[in-house]
């Protein structure tokens, strides 16, 4: 079921969460504010199950930046291939010939993936298929809805963090801490969900996950006042 939740419904029952909040501009602070909250879920899916909000496109070779142009809307890629030759490898710069004769392969450099030029890697006549953890659609203004694949039973988790946000803002101590708690337990069942969505998933190998990433920023930095419920990366 498509969500339909609306920024303003989300700041309305974090507002009603405390007697003491003060009203924020909805207009702006709070619009923007829920943009970044429902962001902030999507990077947190994108580590812990990168394939929940999928996106994809099919990108034509760019000859004036001389290759295949990573879309807007992906956050994190996790499968480049074209028609003719399948799947590439995905490869850095610095080891972009390791697949050389034996697989497809691209590398990543910049916001865009290059050839690393050989026989069976793919060229400037293929178009690439990128699959990716994208970001979501944002809402034009306040009454438009959310990203609409973003589950409806965890919609308390977008109300709590914005109340934490906005106890935060007023200076209410007492609040944070209440609202962190409230946030916490949504997380929890927000990031169980991503862990268990697909069960009995069939696979050749075991069942490993690698992310490669420098995982600089904690995920746990990315929600007001901090949390300490155990996140990825």
């Amino acid at each position: 079921m498509a969500n339909t939740i609306t920024p303003r419904q989300i700041i309305t029952r974090a507002v009603a969460k405390s007697v003491k909040s003060t009203v924020l501009n909805q207009t702006t602070e709070g619009l923007d504010r829920v943009k970044q909250i429902v962001r902030t879920m999507f990077v947190i899916a994108a580590r812990v199950n990168p394939e929940f909000f999928v996106g994809s496109a099919t990108v034509a070779h760019d000859a004036g930046i001389g290759g295949w142009a990573v879309p807007d809307s992906a956050e994190a890629v996790f499968f480049v291939g074209t028609t003719r030759t399948g799947e590439c490898a995905i490869l850095t710069f610095a080891d972009r010939t390791m697949e050389a004769g034996v697989k497809a392969s691209v590398y990543r450099f910049g916001q865009k993936f290059n050839t690393p030029g050989g026989t069976l890697d793919p060229n400037a006549a293929d178009s690439a298929v990128m699959y990716y953890s994208r970001r979501p659609t944002d809402p034009v203004g306040l009454d438009n809805a959310i990203d609409g694949d973003f589950p409806v039973n965890h919609n308390q988790l977008l109300i709590d963090e914005m109340a934490v946000y906005l106890a935060i803002k007023d200076g209410r101590p007492d609040d944070i801490e209440l609202f962190k708690q409230d946030r916490d337990n949504s997380l929890k069942l927000f990031v169980a969900h991503m862990e268990h969505a697909t069960l009995g998933v069939r696979m050749r190998y075991r069942g490993q996950r690698d992310l490669h990433t420098n995982s600089i920023i904690a995920l746990s930095s990315l929600l007001a006042g901090g949390t300490s419920v155990p996140l990825p990366g």
